[in-house]
């Protein structure tokens, strides 16, 4: 009897936790967005891109590219791979100092859609999705996680 009183207990306590939870947690963003929009509301954001070190050696040849790359950049906030690989690109972006303005990131809601519907035209069925763009046309993407590691795929797709 006590056992059982503990449970309703210890689940009673879960679900208060878990109802706090969702009405004060995160909200997530869809559309086009700044990834300093991101940083500010999301602490995985700036977490992941701190603790993540790219390979050095792979950086200097990206940044020797920047200046014929874009990215069109597709994820969610909710979604575990963005949360792991969207810091980590930011991070070897920074790195090889491509601008800023040669990112542009849309965010999908639970369903993968954004107000843009961009995800149409862009056929975006798993995100993250990084599409690499070498004077303006598509080159390569890395869909949902990378084979090697992000700066390395990267690499490979521009050789």
């Amino acid at each position: 009897m006590r056992i059982s009183g503990f449970l309703i207990i210890l689940i009673a306590v879960i679900a208060i936790n878990n109802c706090i939870a969702q009405s004060s947690g995160e909200k997530d963003l869809t559309g086009k967005t700044d990834i300093k929009e991101v940083n500010s509301n999301f602490p995985w954001f700036s977490e992941g891109y701190n603790l993540y070190q790219p390979d050095t050696t792979i950086i200097k040849p990206l940044s020797d590219k920047g200046s014929k790359l874009s990215f069109i950049v597709f994820g969610g906030t909710w979604c575990g791979d963005t949360q792991r690989e969207l810091p980590k690109f930011y991070k070897i972006t920074d790195e090889a100092n491509i601008k800023k303005e040669k990112i542009t990131l849309y965010l999908l809601n639970h369903d993968k859609k954004s107000p843009e519907k961009l995800e149409k035209k862009y056929k975006i069925h798993s995100i993250p999705t990084f599409i690499i763009l070498i004077n303006g046309k598509e080159a390569g993407r890395i869909v949902e996680s990378p084979q090697n590691t992000l700066e390395k795929d990267l690499l490979e797709i521009l050789n």
